[in-house]
């Protein structure tokens, strides 16, 4: 259980554009779109896929949930997170702890949650730093991608830049 990374994605830059096969995978991505990735501390990425149905209006819909826990406030990161991500529409990208990637909030995006925060908590072992959600509500449940060979969206390389890049071990 649990996640090892998320990258976000600006969704305008995938707006319909990536090619899903009929089994709800991703085979390909519009050339040029950069990924940006983000490891918060053990235990704290996660991703969700609620469905919502209703028996009376015969209708589904499914709630997508990415979280993500980034510690240690600065000026840096105040002004990446708090003033551009967080003002954002995104499509989100979880590498779970399988080493599957799941992407949530392609068809309508993602929005940071209004009970996100940056705290200092208050005793000395209090996490310090961004609390951080985003909820986005889809047609259809989030789509896997094809799995990578040695490191993420490496079989996407021609298309796909990760920022920061992950470094191959030899």
């Amino acid at each position: 259980a649990g996640a090892r990374d998320i990258f976000f994605a600006n969704f305008a830059d995938l707006d319909s554009l990536l090619t899903i096969n009929s089994d709800g995978v991703v085979t390909s991505f519009p050339a040029g779109v950069t990924l940006y990735r983000y490891s918060g501390t053990q235990n704290s990425i996660s991703a969700g896929n609620a469905p919502v149905p209703s028996r009376e209006n015969g209708t589904m819909f499914y709630n997508h949930t990415a979280t993500l826990k980034v510690p240690k406030q600065n000026a840096a990161k105040h002004k990446e997170i708090l003033s551009i991500l967080a003002c954002a529409r995104v499509v989100a990208f979880v590498r779970l702890a399988s080493n599957e990637i799941i992407m949530l909030g392609y068809e309508s995006g993602l929005y940071l949650d209004p009970a996100s925060n940056a705290s200092s908590g208050l005793a000395s072992g209090d996490f310090e730093g961004y609390d951080l959600s985003w909820l986005g509500e889809e047609p259809n449940p989030g789509r896997f991608l094809q799995a990578y060979t040695q490191y993420p969206f490496d079989n996407y390389a021609a298309d796909v830049t990760i920022d920061p890049p992950f470094v191959p071990v030899s």
